[in-house]
């Protein structure tokens, strides 16, 4: 049997970058095939599945979670000796990688520089994912490390100056808030916000300034600080391995006290978990 460490799947054509693994992906079938008749003889739970697609509806299907972490685990083995097994997890993790980078892209110009970070991540998690530590919810613990990592990287080209500031003073502690400083203090220093997002945060929601009042004395528009509160509480809360959920309105308590006041979920607090509702 021959492990070749020099298959490598080959650039796709086209300048979109979701486009071009999709092309990609047609052109690496007969290759892919081959190769998991091969593997299936040294990974058992791979030899249900004649061909790749057969494989990749397996793999989307979520129908059987135990199934689809034990699919992975042999495809993830194999990816350490063969490209072309990483290149197969990298297409059935490509819808949540689709909608992670809905969720987090700011301008429609940063569009390949967000996916070149996202495919640059998630490659390298494929290559190190600790196979025994983390056997279960394996789609999704590296959907959610590939994002942190990715997160953390654009929040760093942004913010590089402010990465280090601490967060300016803060109004007198009402219940509640305390939380949701530690949270968003945890946010400042891992690079996802800047501190002036998270001012704006703990203004408009738990101080109750109203976004025009703070428009004015900022001296910007109000759609623009709108979209920018919105943009950070996404961050944040995608920092925070949790689900993208609306936060309530100004005059209740911002809902991240209730909702992230454990503890950090999945890789931003160092365990392998997600959102209990939340399987990618």
């Amino acid at each position: 049997m021959s492990r070749n460490r020099s298959d490598q799947a080959p650039r796709g054509a086209g300048t979109d970058v979701v486009e071009a693994l999709e092309l990609e992906w047609t052109t690496l079938l007969p290759s892919l095939n081959a190769r998991l008749r091969e593997w299936a003889a040294r990974e058992p739970v791979l030899a249900a599945f004649p061909t790749a697609p057969v494989l990749l509806r397996a793999l989307r299907s979520r129908r059987d979670f135990a199934l689809e972490d034990a699919i992975l685990l042999a495809l993830l083995r194999w990816a350490r000796l063969n490209r072309l097994a990483g290149r197969l997890v990298v297409q059935a993790l490509l819808p949540g990688l689709k909608l992670a980078a809905r969720r987090i892209l700011f301008e429609a110009g940063e569009r390949d520089e967000l996916w070149s970070l996202l495919l640059a991540n998630l490659w390298q998690r494929i290559a190190s994912y600790p196979l025994e530590r983390r056997p279960r919810r394996v789609a999704a613990n590296l959907l959610l490390d590939t994002t942190h990592a990715t997160l953390t990287e654009l929040a760093r080209a942004r913010h590089s100056t402010e990465a280090t500031e601490p967060l300016v003073e803060l109004a007198p502690a009402r219940p509640g808030q305390e939380e949701v400083e530690v949270l968003l203090a945890r946010g400042v220093r891992a690079q996802v916000l800047s501190r002036e997002e998270a001012q704006l945060i703990l203004r408009t929601r738990l101080e109750g300034v109203p976004l025009s009042v703070l428009a004015r004395e900022l001296g910007v528009g109000y759609d623009a600080l709108r979209v920018r509160r919105r943009r950070a509480e996404r961050r944040l809360l995608l920092f925070l391995g949790l689900r993208d959920v609306r936060f309530p309105s100004q005059a209740r308590p911002l809902s991240l006290a209730r909702v992230g006041g454990g503890g950090l979920a999945g890789s931003a607090g160092g365990g392998a978990v997600t959102h209990p509702r939340s399987r990618r």
